[in-house]
């Protein structure tokens, strides 16, 4: 298999580099190019110093300007769409990390896969895709009278809320329930709300320090409650299953892809 071409959107972010030091360790791939918003006060400048490693002749760029094979992003979602179009023209293949998307904007990167395979997904961890299969799993066979509550975790400086992962499960979870995940979500609670409804799924989203991403789901019944955790120490696990995810998304036909469209989380 030949070297793949990597772009990075976000080159300097949290995510960024850490894809990007995984990357220059991994002779499958090549980064051909660290991307930044217009203005950002390292441009022109070599990527490795920036990130922590020796020089790796890529000047940090707020536009793809070179021939790729994958563009992997982590940035906002304007940025996001910028460089859809430029991947479009180049006909690269996408991972979109981003988070906190309009519906609008989802259709866009929806209409961008009739030309390149692209990938939106918060999160990268094989580990989490697996927590989600349990919880619907559970949602499933355990029925209406065990409720079920939903608590996300993330350092303070995260934007969105509540997080890409908690609104998956939220969606995995409604469709085995057969609710729906817009109306009988209920975000929160404050003041006198009353007795919660049985249908109901409750979503709670925690902000605070360096915390890189905590994800619970309680199903609480009669006599009993349990409990799906999944909790990420570092970054690297979502790092290394972008990496992964794109090994396999190049070779793909343009298309919108699911993430167990195209990893198989049974291996």
């Amino acid at each position: 298999m030949k070297t793949i071409r990597l772009a990075m959107n976000g080159a300097t972010g949290k995510m960024g580099k850490r894809i990007l030091c995984l990357a220059a360790e991994n002779p499958a791939y090549q980064i051909v190019a660290a991307i930044e918003r217009p203005g950002h006060p390292s441009l022109e400048q070599d990527i490795g110093p920036l990130i922590g490693l020796p020089p790796l002749n890529v000047p940090l760029s707020d536009k793809l300007n070179v021939e790729a094979d994958l563009m992997i992003d982590f940035s906002i979602p304007a940025s996001t769409l910028q460089r859809v179009e430029e991947c479009q023209s180049g006909k690269v293949a996408m991972i979109i990390g981003t988070t906190g998307l309009t519906a609008d904007q989802e259709k866009i990167l929806t209409e961008a896969g009739n030309r390149i395979p692209v990938l939106m997904e918060p999160n990268m961890s094989a580990g989490v895709h697996i927590l989600i299969q349990a919880a619907a799993n559970l949602a499933k066979n355990l029925g209406a009278e065990y409720d079920i509550e939903i608590i996300e975790a993330h350092h303070r400086r995260k934007v969105d809320s509540p997080s890409g992962t908690a609104l998956k499960i939220l969606d995995r979870i409604a469709s085995a329930r057969n609710i729906c995940a817009e109306t009988d979500v209920v975000h929160g609670r404050h003041g006198q709300v009353g007795p919660r409804e049985s249908a109901e799924i409750g979503m709670h989203a925690v902000r605070g320090g360096d915390i890189v991403g905590d994800h619970t789901i309680l199903f609480s019944g009669p006599g009993e409650q349990i409990e799906l955790t999944h909790r990420a120490s570092n970054r690297d696990t979502f790092a290394s299953g972008a990496l992964l995810i794109g090994k396999n998304l190049i070779q793909k036909s343009p298309g919108r892809y699911r993430i167990e469209e195209v990893i198989s989380l049974d291996e």
